[in-house]
């Protein structure tokens, strides 16, 4: 077998390949060699990934027949790719076989391939992310209706996040993920909102890129986040004067079992009041001073997040006392006394 290089070639296509020696010349039928059109990558999406793999590429350039195999390379590791279009295909990151220190993930040069041995020119750097290790959430439970932001820390802070345009989402039980945006610019908490969820529980929450399916996180560790059934029921009494003051008790599943540092608030309309809990499943509020008579949708709120289920309350206008009859009795009580008042009262304060 004789081995030789390729001359650079003005256009592509089938050229004769010939063997010449000082007295002849060999060829034959088969001896032919097909030069291609240059690949180039024009842009790469996403840069970064995990150092565990999984990420989804896109790459996007020109040159990329459909009628070749193209594997990407991430250094020396190799990526079976998936033709899109002419100038777009896709892969999937391989993981990380270059050691790192624990706050900064290796870079790797990006190039293609047809046949292992010829590369494209131009390779562009693909940033690995280190795992991050979990170190709480917070708060650590809410309710199963979704709403509560969460933020969660982190116990390594990842040098070179914070020069990437990471694209993060929180996953919640490894099925429902919701975008997540970092706090503080420090690469080591970010925050999400909890997505809803159909059963009562704790759930494991994870990190992942939006580029990666949910089974490949970028953190680490056994944090899990509780969902709760909490539901308002009752509420009494339902109604009280237009002037406000009225103690309101409200009974419901979970609705006093908050997290840390959470706020409970009572919301009459547009009103909040402040909520006072008394037990895991009773709550007190104070009822705010109101223009007009009418009904308030009476709702429970946890931080900015809405308790499931409604009350209606009604405002009845401050009553007067027309008259009171009899006006005298006898000091050992037990007259009976009518009071007229200038304002038809509530169903529940007429009776008896």
């Amino acid at each position: 077998a004789v081995a030789c290089r390729t001359p650079k070639h003005h256009s592509p296509g089938l050229v004769q390949v010939y063997l010449r020696s000082h007295s002849a010349t060999v060829s034959s039928t088969f001896s032919v060699f097909t030069f291609i059109a240059d690949e180039q990558i024009l842009r790469v999406k996403p840069s970064h990934g995990p150092v565990h793999g999984g990420t989804r590429i896109t790459i996007d350039g020109k040159g990329f027949s459909a009628s070749r195999s193209w594997l990407c390379a991430f250094g020396s590791t190799m990526s079976r790719a998936r033709i899109l279009h002419d100038t777009r295909l896709e892969c999937e990151a391989p993981a990380s076989n270059v050691s790192h220190s624990l706050g900064m993930g290796p870079t790797v040069s990006l190039s293609l391939t047809t046949n292992t041995v010829d590369f494209t020119e131009a390779p562009v750097p693909f940033n690995y992310v280190p795992d991050i290790l979990v170190r709480s959430v917070a708060p650590a439970q809410g309710p199963t209706s979704g709403g509560t932001r969460v933020v969660v820390s982190y116990a390594n802070v990842c040098s070179n996040c914070t020069a990437m345009p990471l694209q993060m989402q929180c996953t919640f039980d490894r099925s429902a993920s919701v975008p997540a945006t970092m706090v503080g610019g420090s690469g080591a908490t970010f925050a999400c909102i909890s997505p809803p969820s159909g059963r009562a529980g704790p759930v494991a929450v994870t990190l992942t890129d939006v580029y990666s399916d949910t089974m490949s996180s970028m953190s680490q560790g056994n944090i899990t986040f509780k969902y709760v059934d909490m539901r308002l029921q009752t509420a009494e009494p339902e109604s009280g004067p237009t002037s406000g003051g009225t103690l309101v008790v409200i009974r419901g599943a979970n609705i006093g079992a908050l997290p840390n540092n959470s706020a409970l608030t009572c919301h009459f309309g547009d009103k909040p009041q402040i909520a006072e809990v008394r037990s895991p499943s009773l709550v007190a509020c104070y009822t705010p001073a109101v223009s007009q008579q009418g009904y308030a949708m009476l709702r429970l709120q946890v931080d900015q997040v809405a308790v499931p289920g409604t009350i209606l309350f009604y405002y009845f206008a401050e009553p007067s006392i027309a008259s009171v009859s009899p006006m005298y009795g006898p000091n050992l009580g037990g007259t009976v006394v009518t009071l007229t008042v200038d304002e038809r009262l509530p169903h529940s304060l007429a009776l008896p």
